[in-house]
């Protein structure tokens, strides 16, 4: 799989000059849950493994940032299996760089991919707010685990980022955003004890055009390009391109807000489960405000229609809709808050789809000016289109995914961090051999320029 913007955008900002300004600590000056972008229920940062509180930058202002963290980690269900489950310690070590021009020491969005989503991100993005004509970063993270138990399942995954904004004084603006991983299914399931993870490759391309066209009014173009692929033979047929086109006419209703009907079409494209391809058509009537530097919101609601290509699958629509609201207190606190309904691509054989219905939260408090806590949580209900197999049993599936997350972060130098914390997950199911629970702790020392 081949990526596009990554190597090219290194290279030019390599280039740039490295300069770099007196800042106070981590922890008094990054936005926890920052309203740039889209912190969903995976919130994505350079420290992914420890989820929340991973988002360190290091002390000070400049074009190039790299980085570096050594962490252990416990978790009681490995593999999340429910007849066997085993525990494992990993040493994960987590080297990475980000370039950013103009020089900065806040990444300016963030963005959650998901493999079942149609188009791959996982909630509609927000336009990228900033004071400069451009704006570019490249970034890329390595994690290199290694297992007491299991050395087999031993894996080095990989996460890169390259984004470049262009603004015209007249308001028009174009970004190109381009996200590569190697990872594994989060929610993966070994009910056949046979131990392996689920690991993929992901590709997306998003690009966004935004064109003023009255004073009040405003058009908005989005087009994605997500390509996934699976190392296993087994998840062989989940293999899919999706291109995603997207129109937004939207207005100013009052200040700092804009009412909008945004209309989207998704061709999801199957290398060999050809009986999945299909088109899906996506309509929305919302409202977008940003009432403050210190809190955004969005609602979104509509209908989503799945059309099959293959005319002997039956057709199916179902409402749909985003809603999500970042809020940032004080300069100690911050949280948000996300609700999604939507349409899946299928993670088994025999089904066409899911229906996905999934609420979110964050809260972070800084409870020193070196100290802060963070907690967040999440619920996700699956509803599956047709009669699934597992564990013995034929029936219609359906899933509930509970998680919770507490994190603490100590910060004893500008460019050092310390953080503890703990994560739950549980999968509730009426099929019984797809139920688990796992426990996780960890405990990283990272370090930033």
């Amino acid at each position: 799989m081949k990526t596009h913007l990554l190597l090219p955008l290194l290279g030019i900002l390599l280039l740039l000059p490295l300069r770099a300004r007196a800042a106070d600590t981590v922890l008094a000056e990054t936005v926890p849950l920052p309203l740039a972008e889209d912190a969903g229920t995976q919130v994505v940062t350079y420290l992914d493994w420890t989820d929340p509180g991973g988002d360190f930058l290091g002390g000070r202002t400049g074009y190039i940032h790299p980085f570096v963290a050594v962490g252990e980690r416990f978790t009681d269900n490995y593999f999340n299996s429910t007849a066997d489950p085993q525990s494992e310690y990993t040493t994960i070590i987590t080297p990475g760089l980000w370039l950013v021009a103009p020089p900065s020491r806040q990444q300016p969005l963030r963005v959650n991919t998901m493999i079942a989503t149609p188009g791959g991100l996982e909630i509609a993005r927000f336009r990228t707010e900033t004071a400069t004509r451009f704006q570019g970063y490249a970034l890329y993270r390595a994690n290199f685990e290694m297992n007491a138990r299991f050395p087999e399942e031993e894996r080095t995954s990989h996460h890169g980022e390259a984004f470049i904004l262009y603004q015209s004084p007249r308001g028009l603006s174009l970004e190109i955003l381009e996200v590569y991983e190697e990872e594994q299914d989060p929610f993966y399931g070994d009910t056949n004890q046979t131990y392996n993870l689920e690991r993929y490759k992901a590709n997306l391309i998003h690009t966004l055009l935004n064109v003023p066209i009255t004073a009040r009014t405003g058009l908005r173009a989005d087009y994605a390009n997500y390509r996934l692929d699976f190392d296993a033979q087994d998840n062989a047929y989940r293999k899919r391109e999706d291109n995603a086109l997207s129109v937004r006419l939207s207005r100013k209703s009052f200040a700092k807000s804009e009412l909008f009907l945004l209309y989207e079409q998704v061709l999801i494209d199957y290398d060999l489960a050809l009986l999945l391809d299909s088109t899906e058509y996506h309509a929305f009537a919302g409202i977008e405000w940003r009432a403050s530097a210190k809190m955004r919101g969005r609602v979104m609601l509509g209908y989503g229609q799945k059309d099959f290509w293959d005319k002997g699958r039956v057709d199916y629509g179902e409402p749909i809709g985003e809603v999500r609201l970042d809020y940032r207190f004080a300069a100690k606190r911050s949280a948000y808050l996300q609700a999604t309904r939507k349409i899946n691509e299928p993670d088994t054989p025999s089904t066409s789809g899911t229906l996905a219905t999934q609420t979110s939260f964050g809260f972070r408090q800084k409870l020193l000016t070196r100290l802060e806590v963070t907690i967040d949580g999440s619920y996700l209900f699956e509803e599956y289109r047709e009669k699934t197999v597992a564990g013995g049993m034929v029936g219609m599936r359906e899933d509930s995914y509970y998680r919770a997350g507490l994190a603490l972060g100590y910060t004893p130098r500008k460019w050092l961090d310390v953080t503890i914390g703990y994560r739950f997950l549980r999968r509730d199911s009426n099929f019984p051999a797809l139920c688990y629970d796992n426990n996780t702790a960890y405990l990283r020392l990272s370090a930033a320029l």
